[in-house]
């Protein structure tokens, strides 16, 4: 109780990122998501800025979908299929990468990761994956306040993203099976129908 008192700002902003993230698993609104990881990264962990990009499923090609401060220059420009940090998230399995953490590993893999990550600007890296291949990643800048990120903030962020990346991608499958749905309803649809 004791220490609870004594670090209570830590202690309340951890449990807002465990509660936001057993509401995830019961939204089924990709907006409303997205706006609560907004205000959860902004307001709560104090990220000095954060870009989410995400693969679109009509050009099959990684854009911001979402970002703090708006309008900032893309951190990674160009995030192709052979982007390093997608394969090393492919390859590793990995829930993170951290930019400024040591690492003994001397796997190309992770190096060429490292170094597009440095040059993102961002700290940290989450992915959100649908099996082993990543469909988004959360690029997350430092704290304001020069606070630092530790072991337990890094844990959540990677929980939060795990539990953001099924229920994104549950609300994704619904989308396409719709638009399957519906591309199927107009190609039965007579010719004289279509023409309105």
């Amino acid at each position: 109780m004791i220490e609870r008192r004594i670090l209570g700002d830590r202690f309340e902003y951890h449990d807002r990122i465990r509660a936001f993230i057993a509401s995830v698993q019961e939204s089924g609104d990709a907006a409303q998501l997205l706006e609560g990881l907004d205000e959860l990264l902004v307001k709560v962990v104090r990220v000095s800025g954060y870009q989410l990009v995400m693969l679109e499923d009509t050009s099959h090609k990684f854009t911001v979908l979402q970002e703090y401060p708006e309008h900032a220059a893309p951190y990674v420009p160009v995030i192709g299929p052979d982007s390093p940090l997608l394969n090393y998230f492919r390859i590793s399995g990995a829930e993170q990468l951290a930019a400024n953490l040591p690492s003994d590993s001397q796997r190309q893999e992770e190096r060429a990761a490292r170094k597009c990550l440095e040059e993102s600007g961002a700290e940290f890296c989450f992915p959100f994956m649908v099996s082993t291949e990543p469909f988004g990643l959360l690029f997350v800048k430092e704290r304001t306040e020069n606070r630092l990120y530790t072991a337990t903030d890094i844990h959540l962020l990677a929980m939060l993203a795990r539990n953001l990346s099924l229920a994104l991608n549950q609300i994704r499958l619904k989308n396409q099976i719709l638009q399957a749905q519906e591309s199927e309803l107009l190609g039965k649809c007579p010719a004289a129908w279509r023409m309105t």
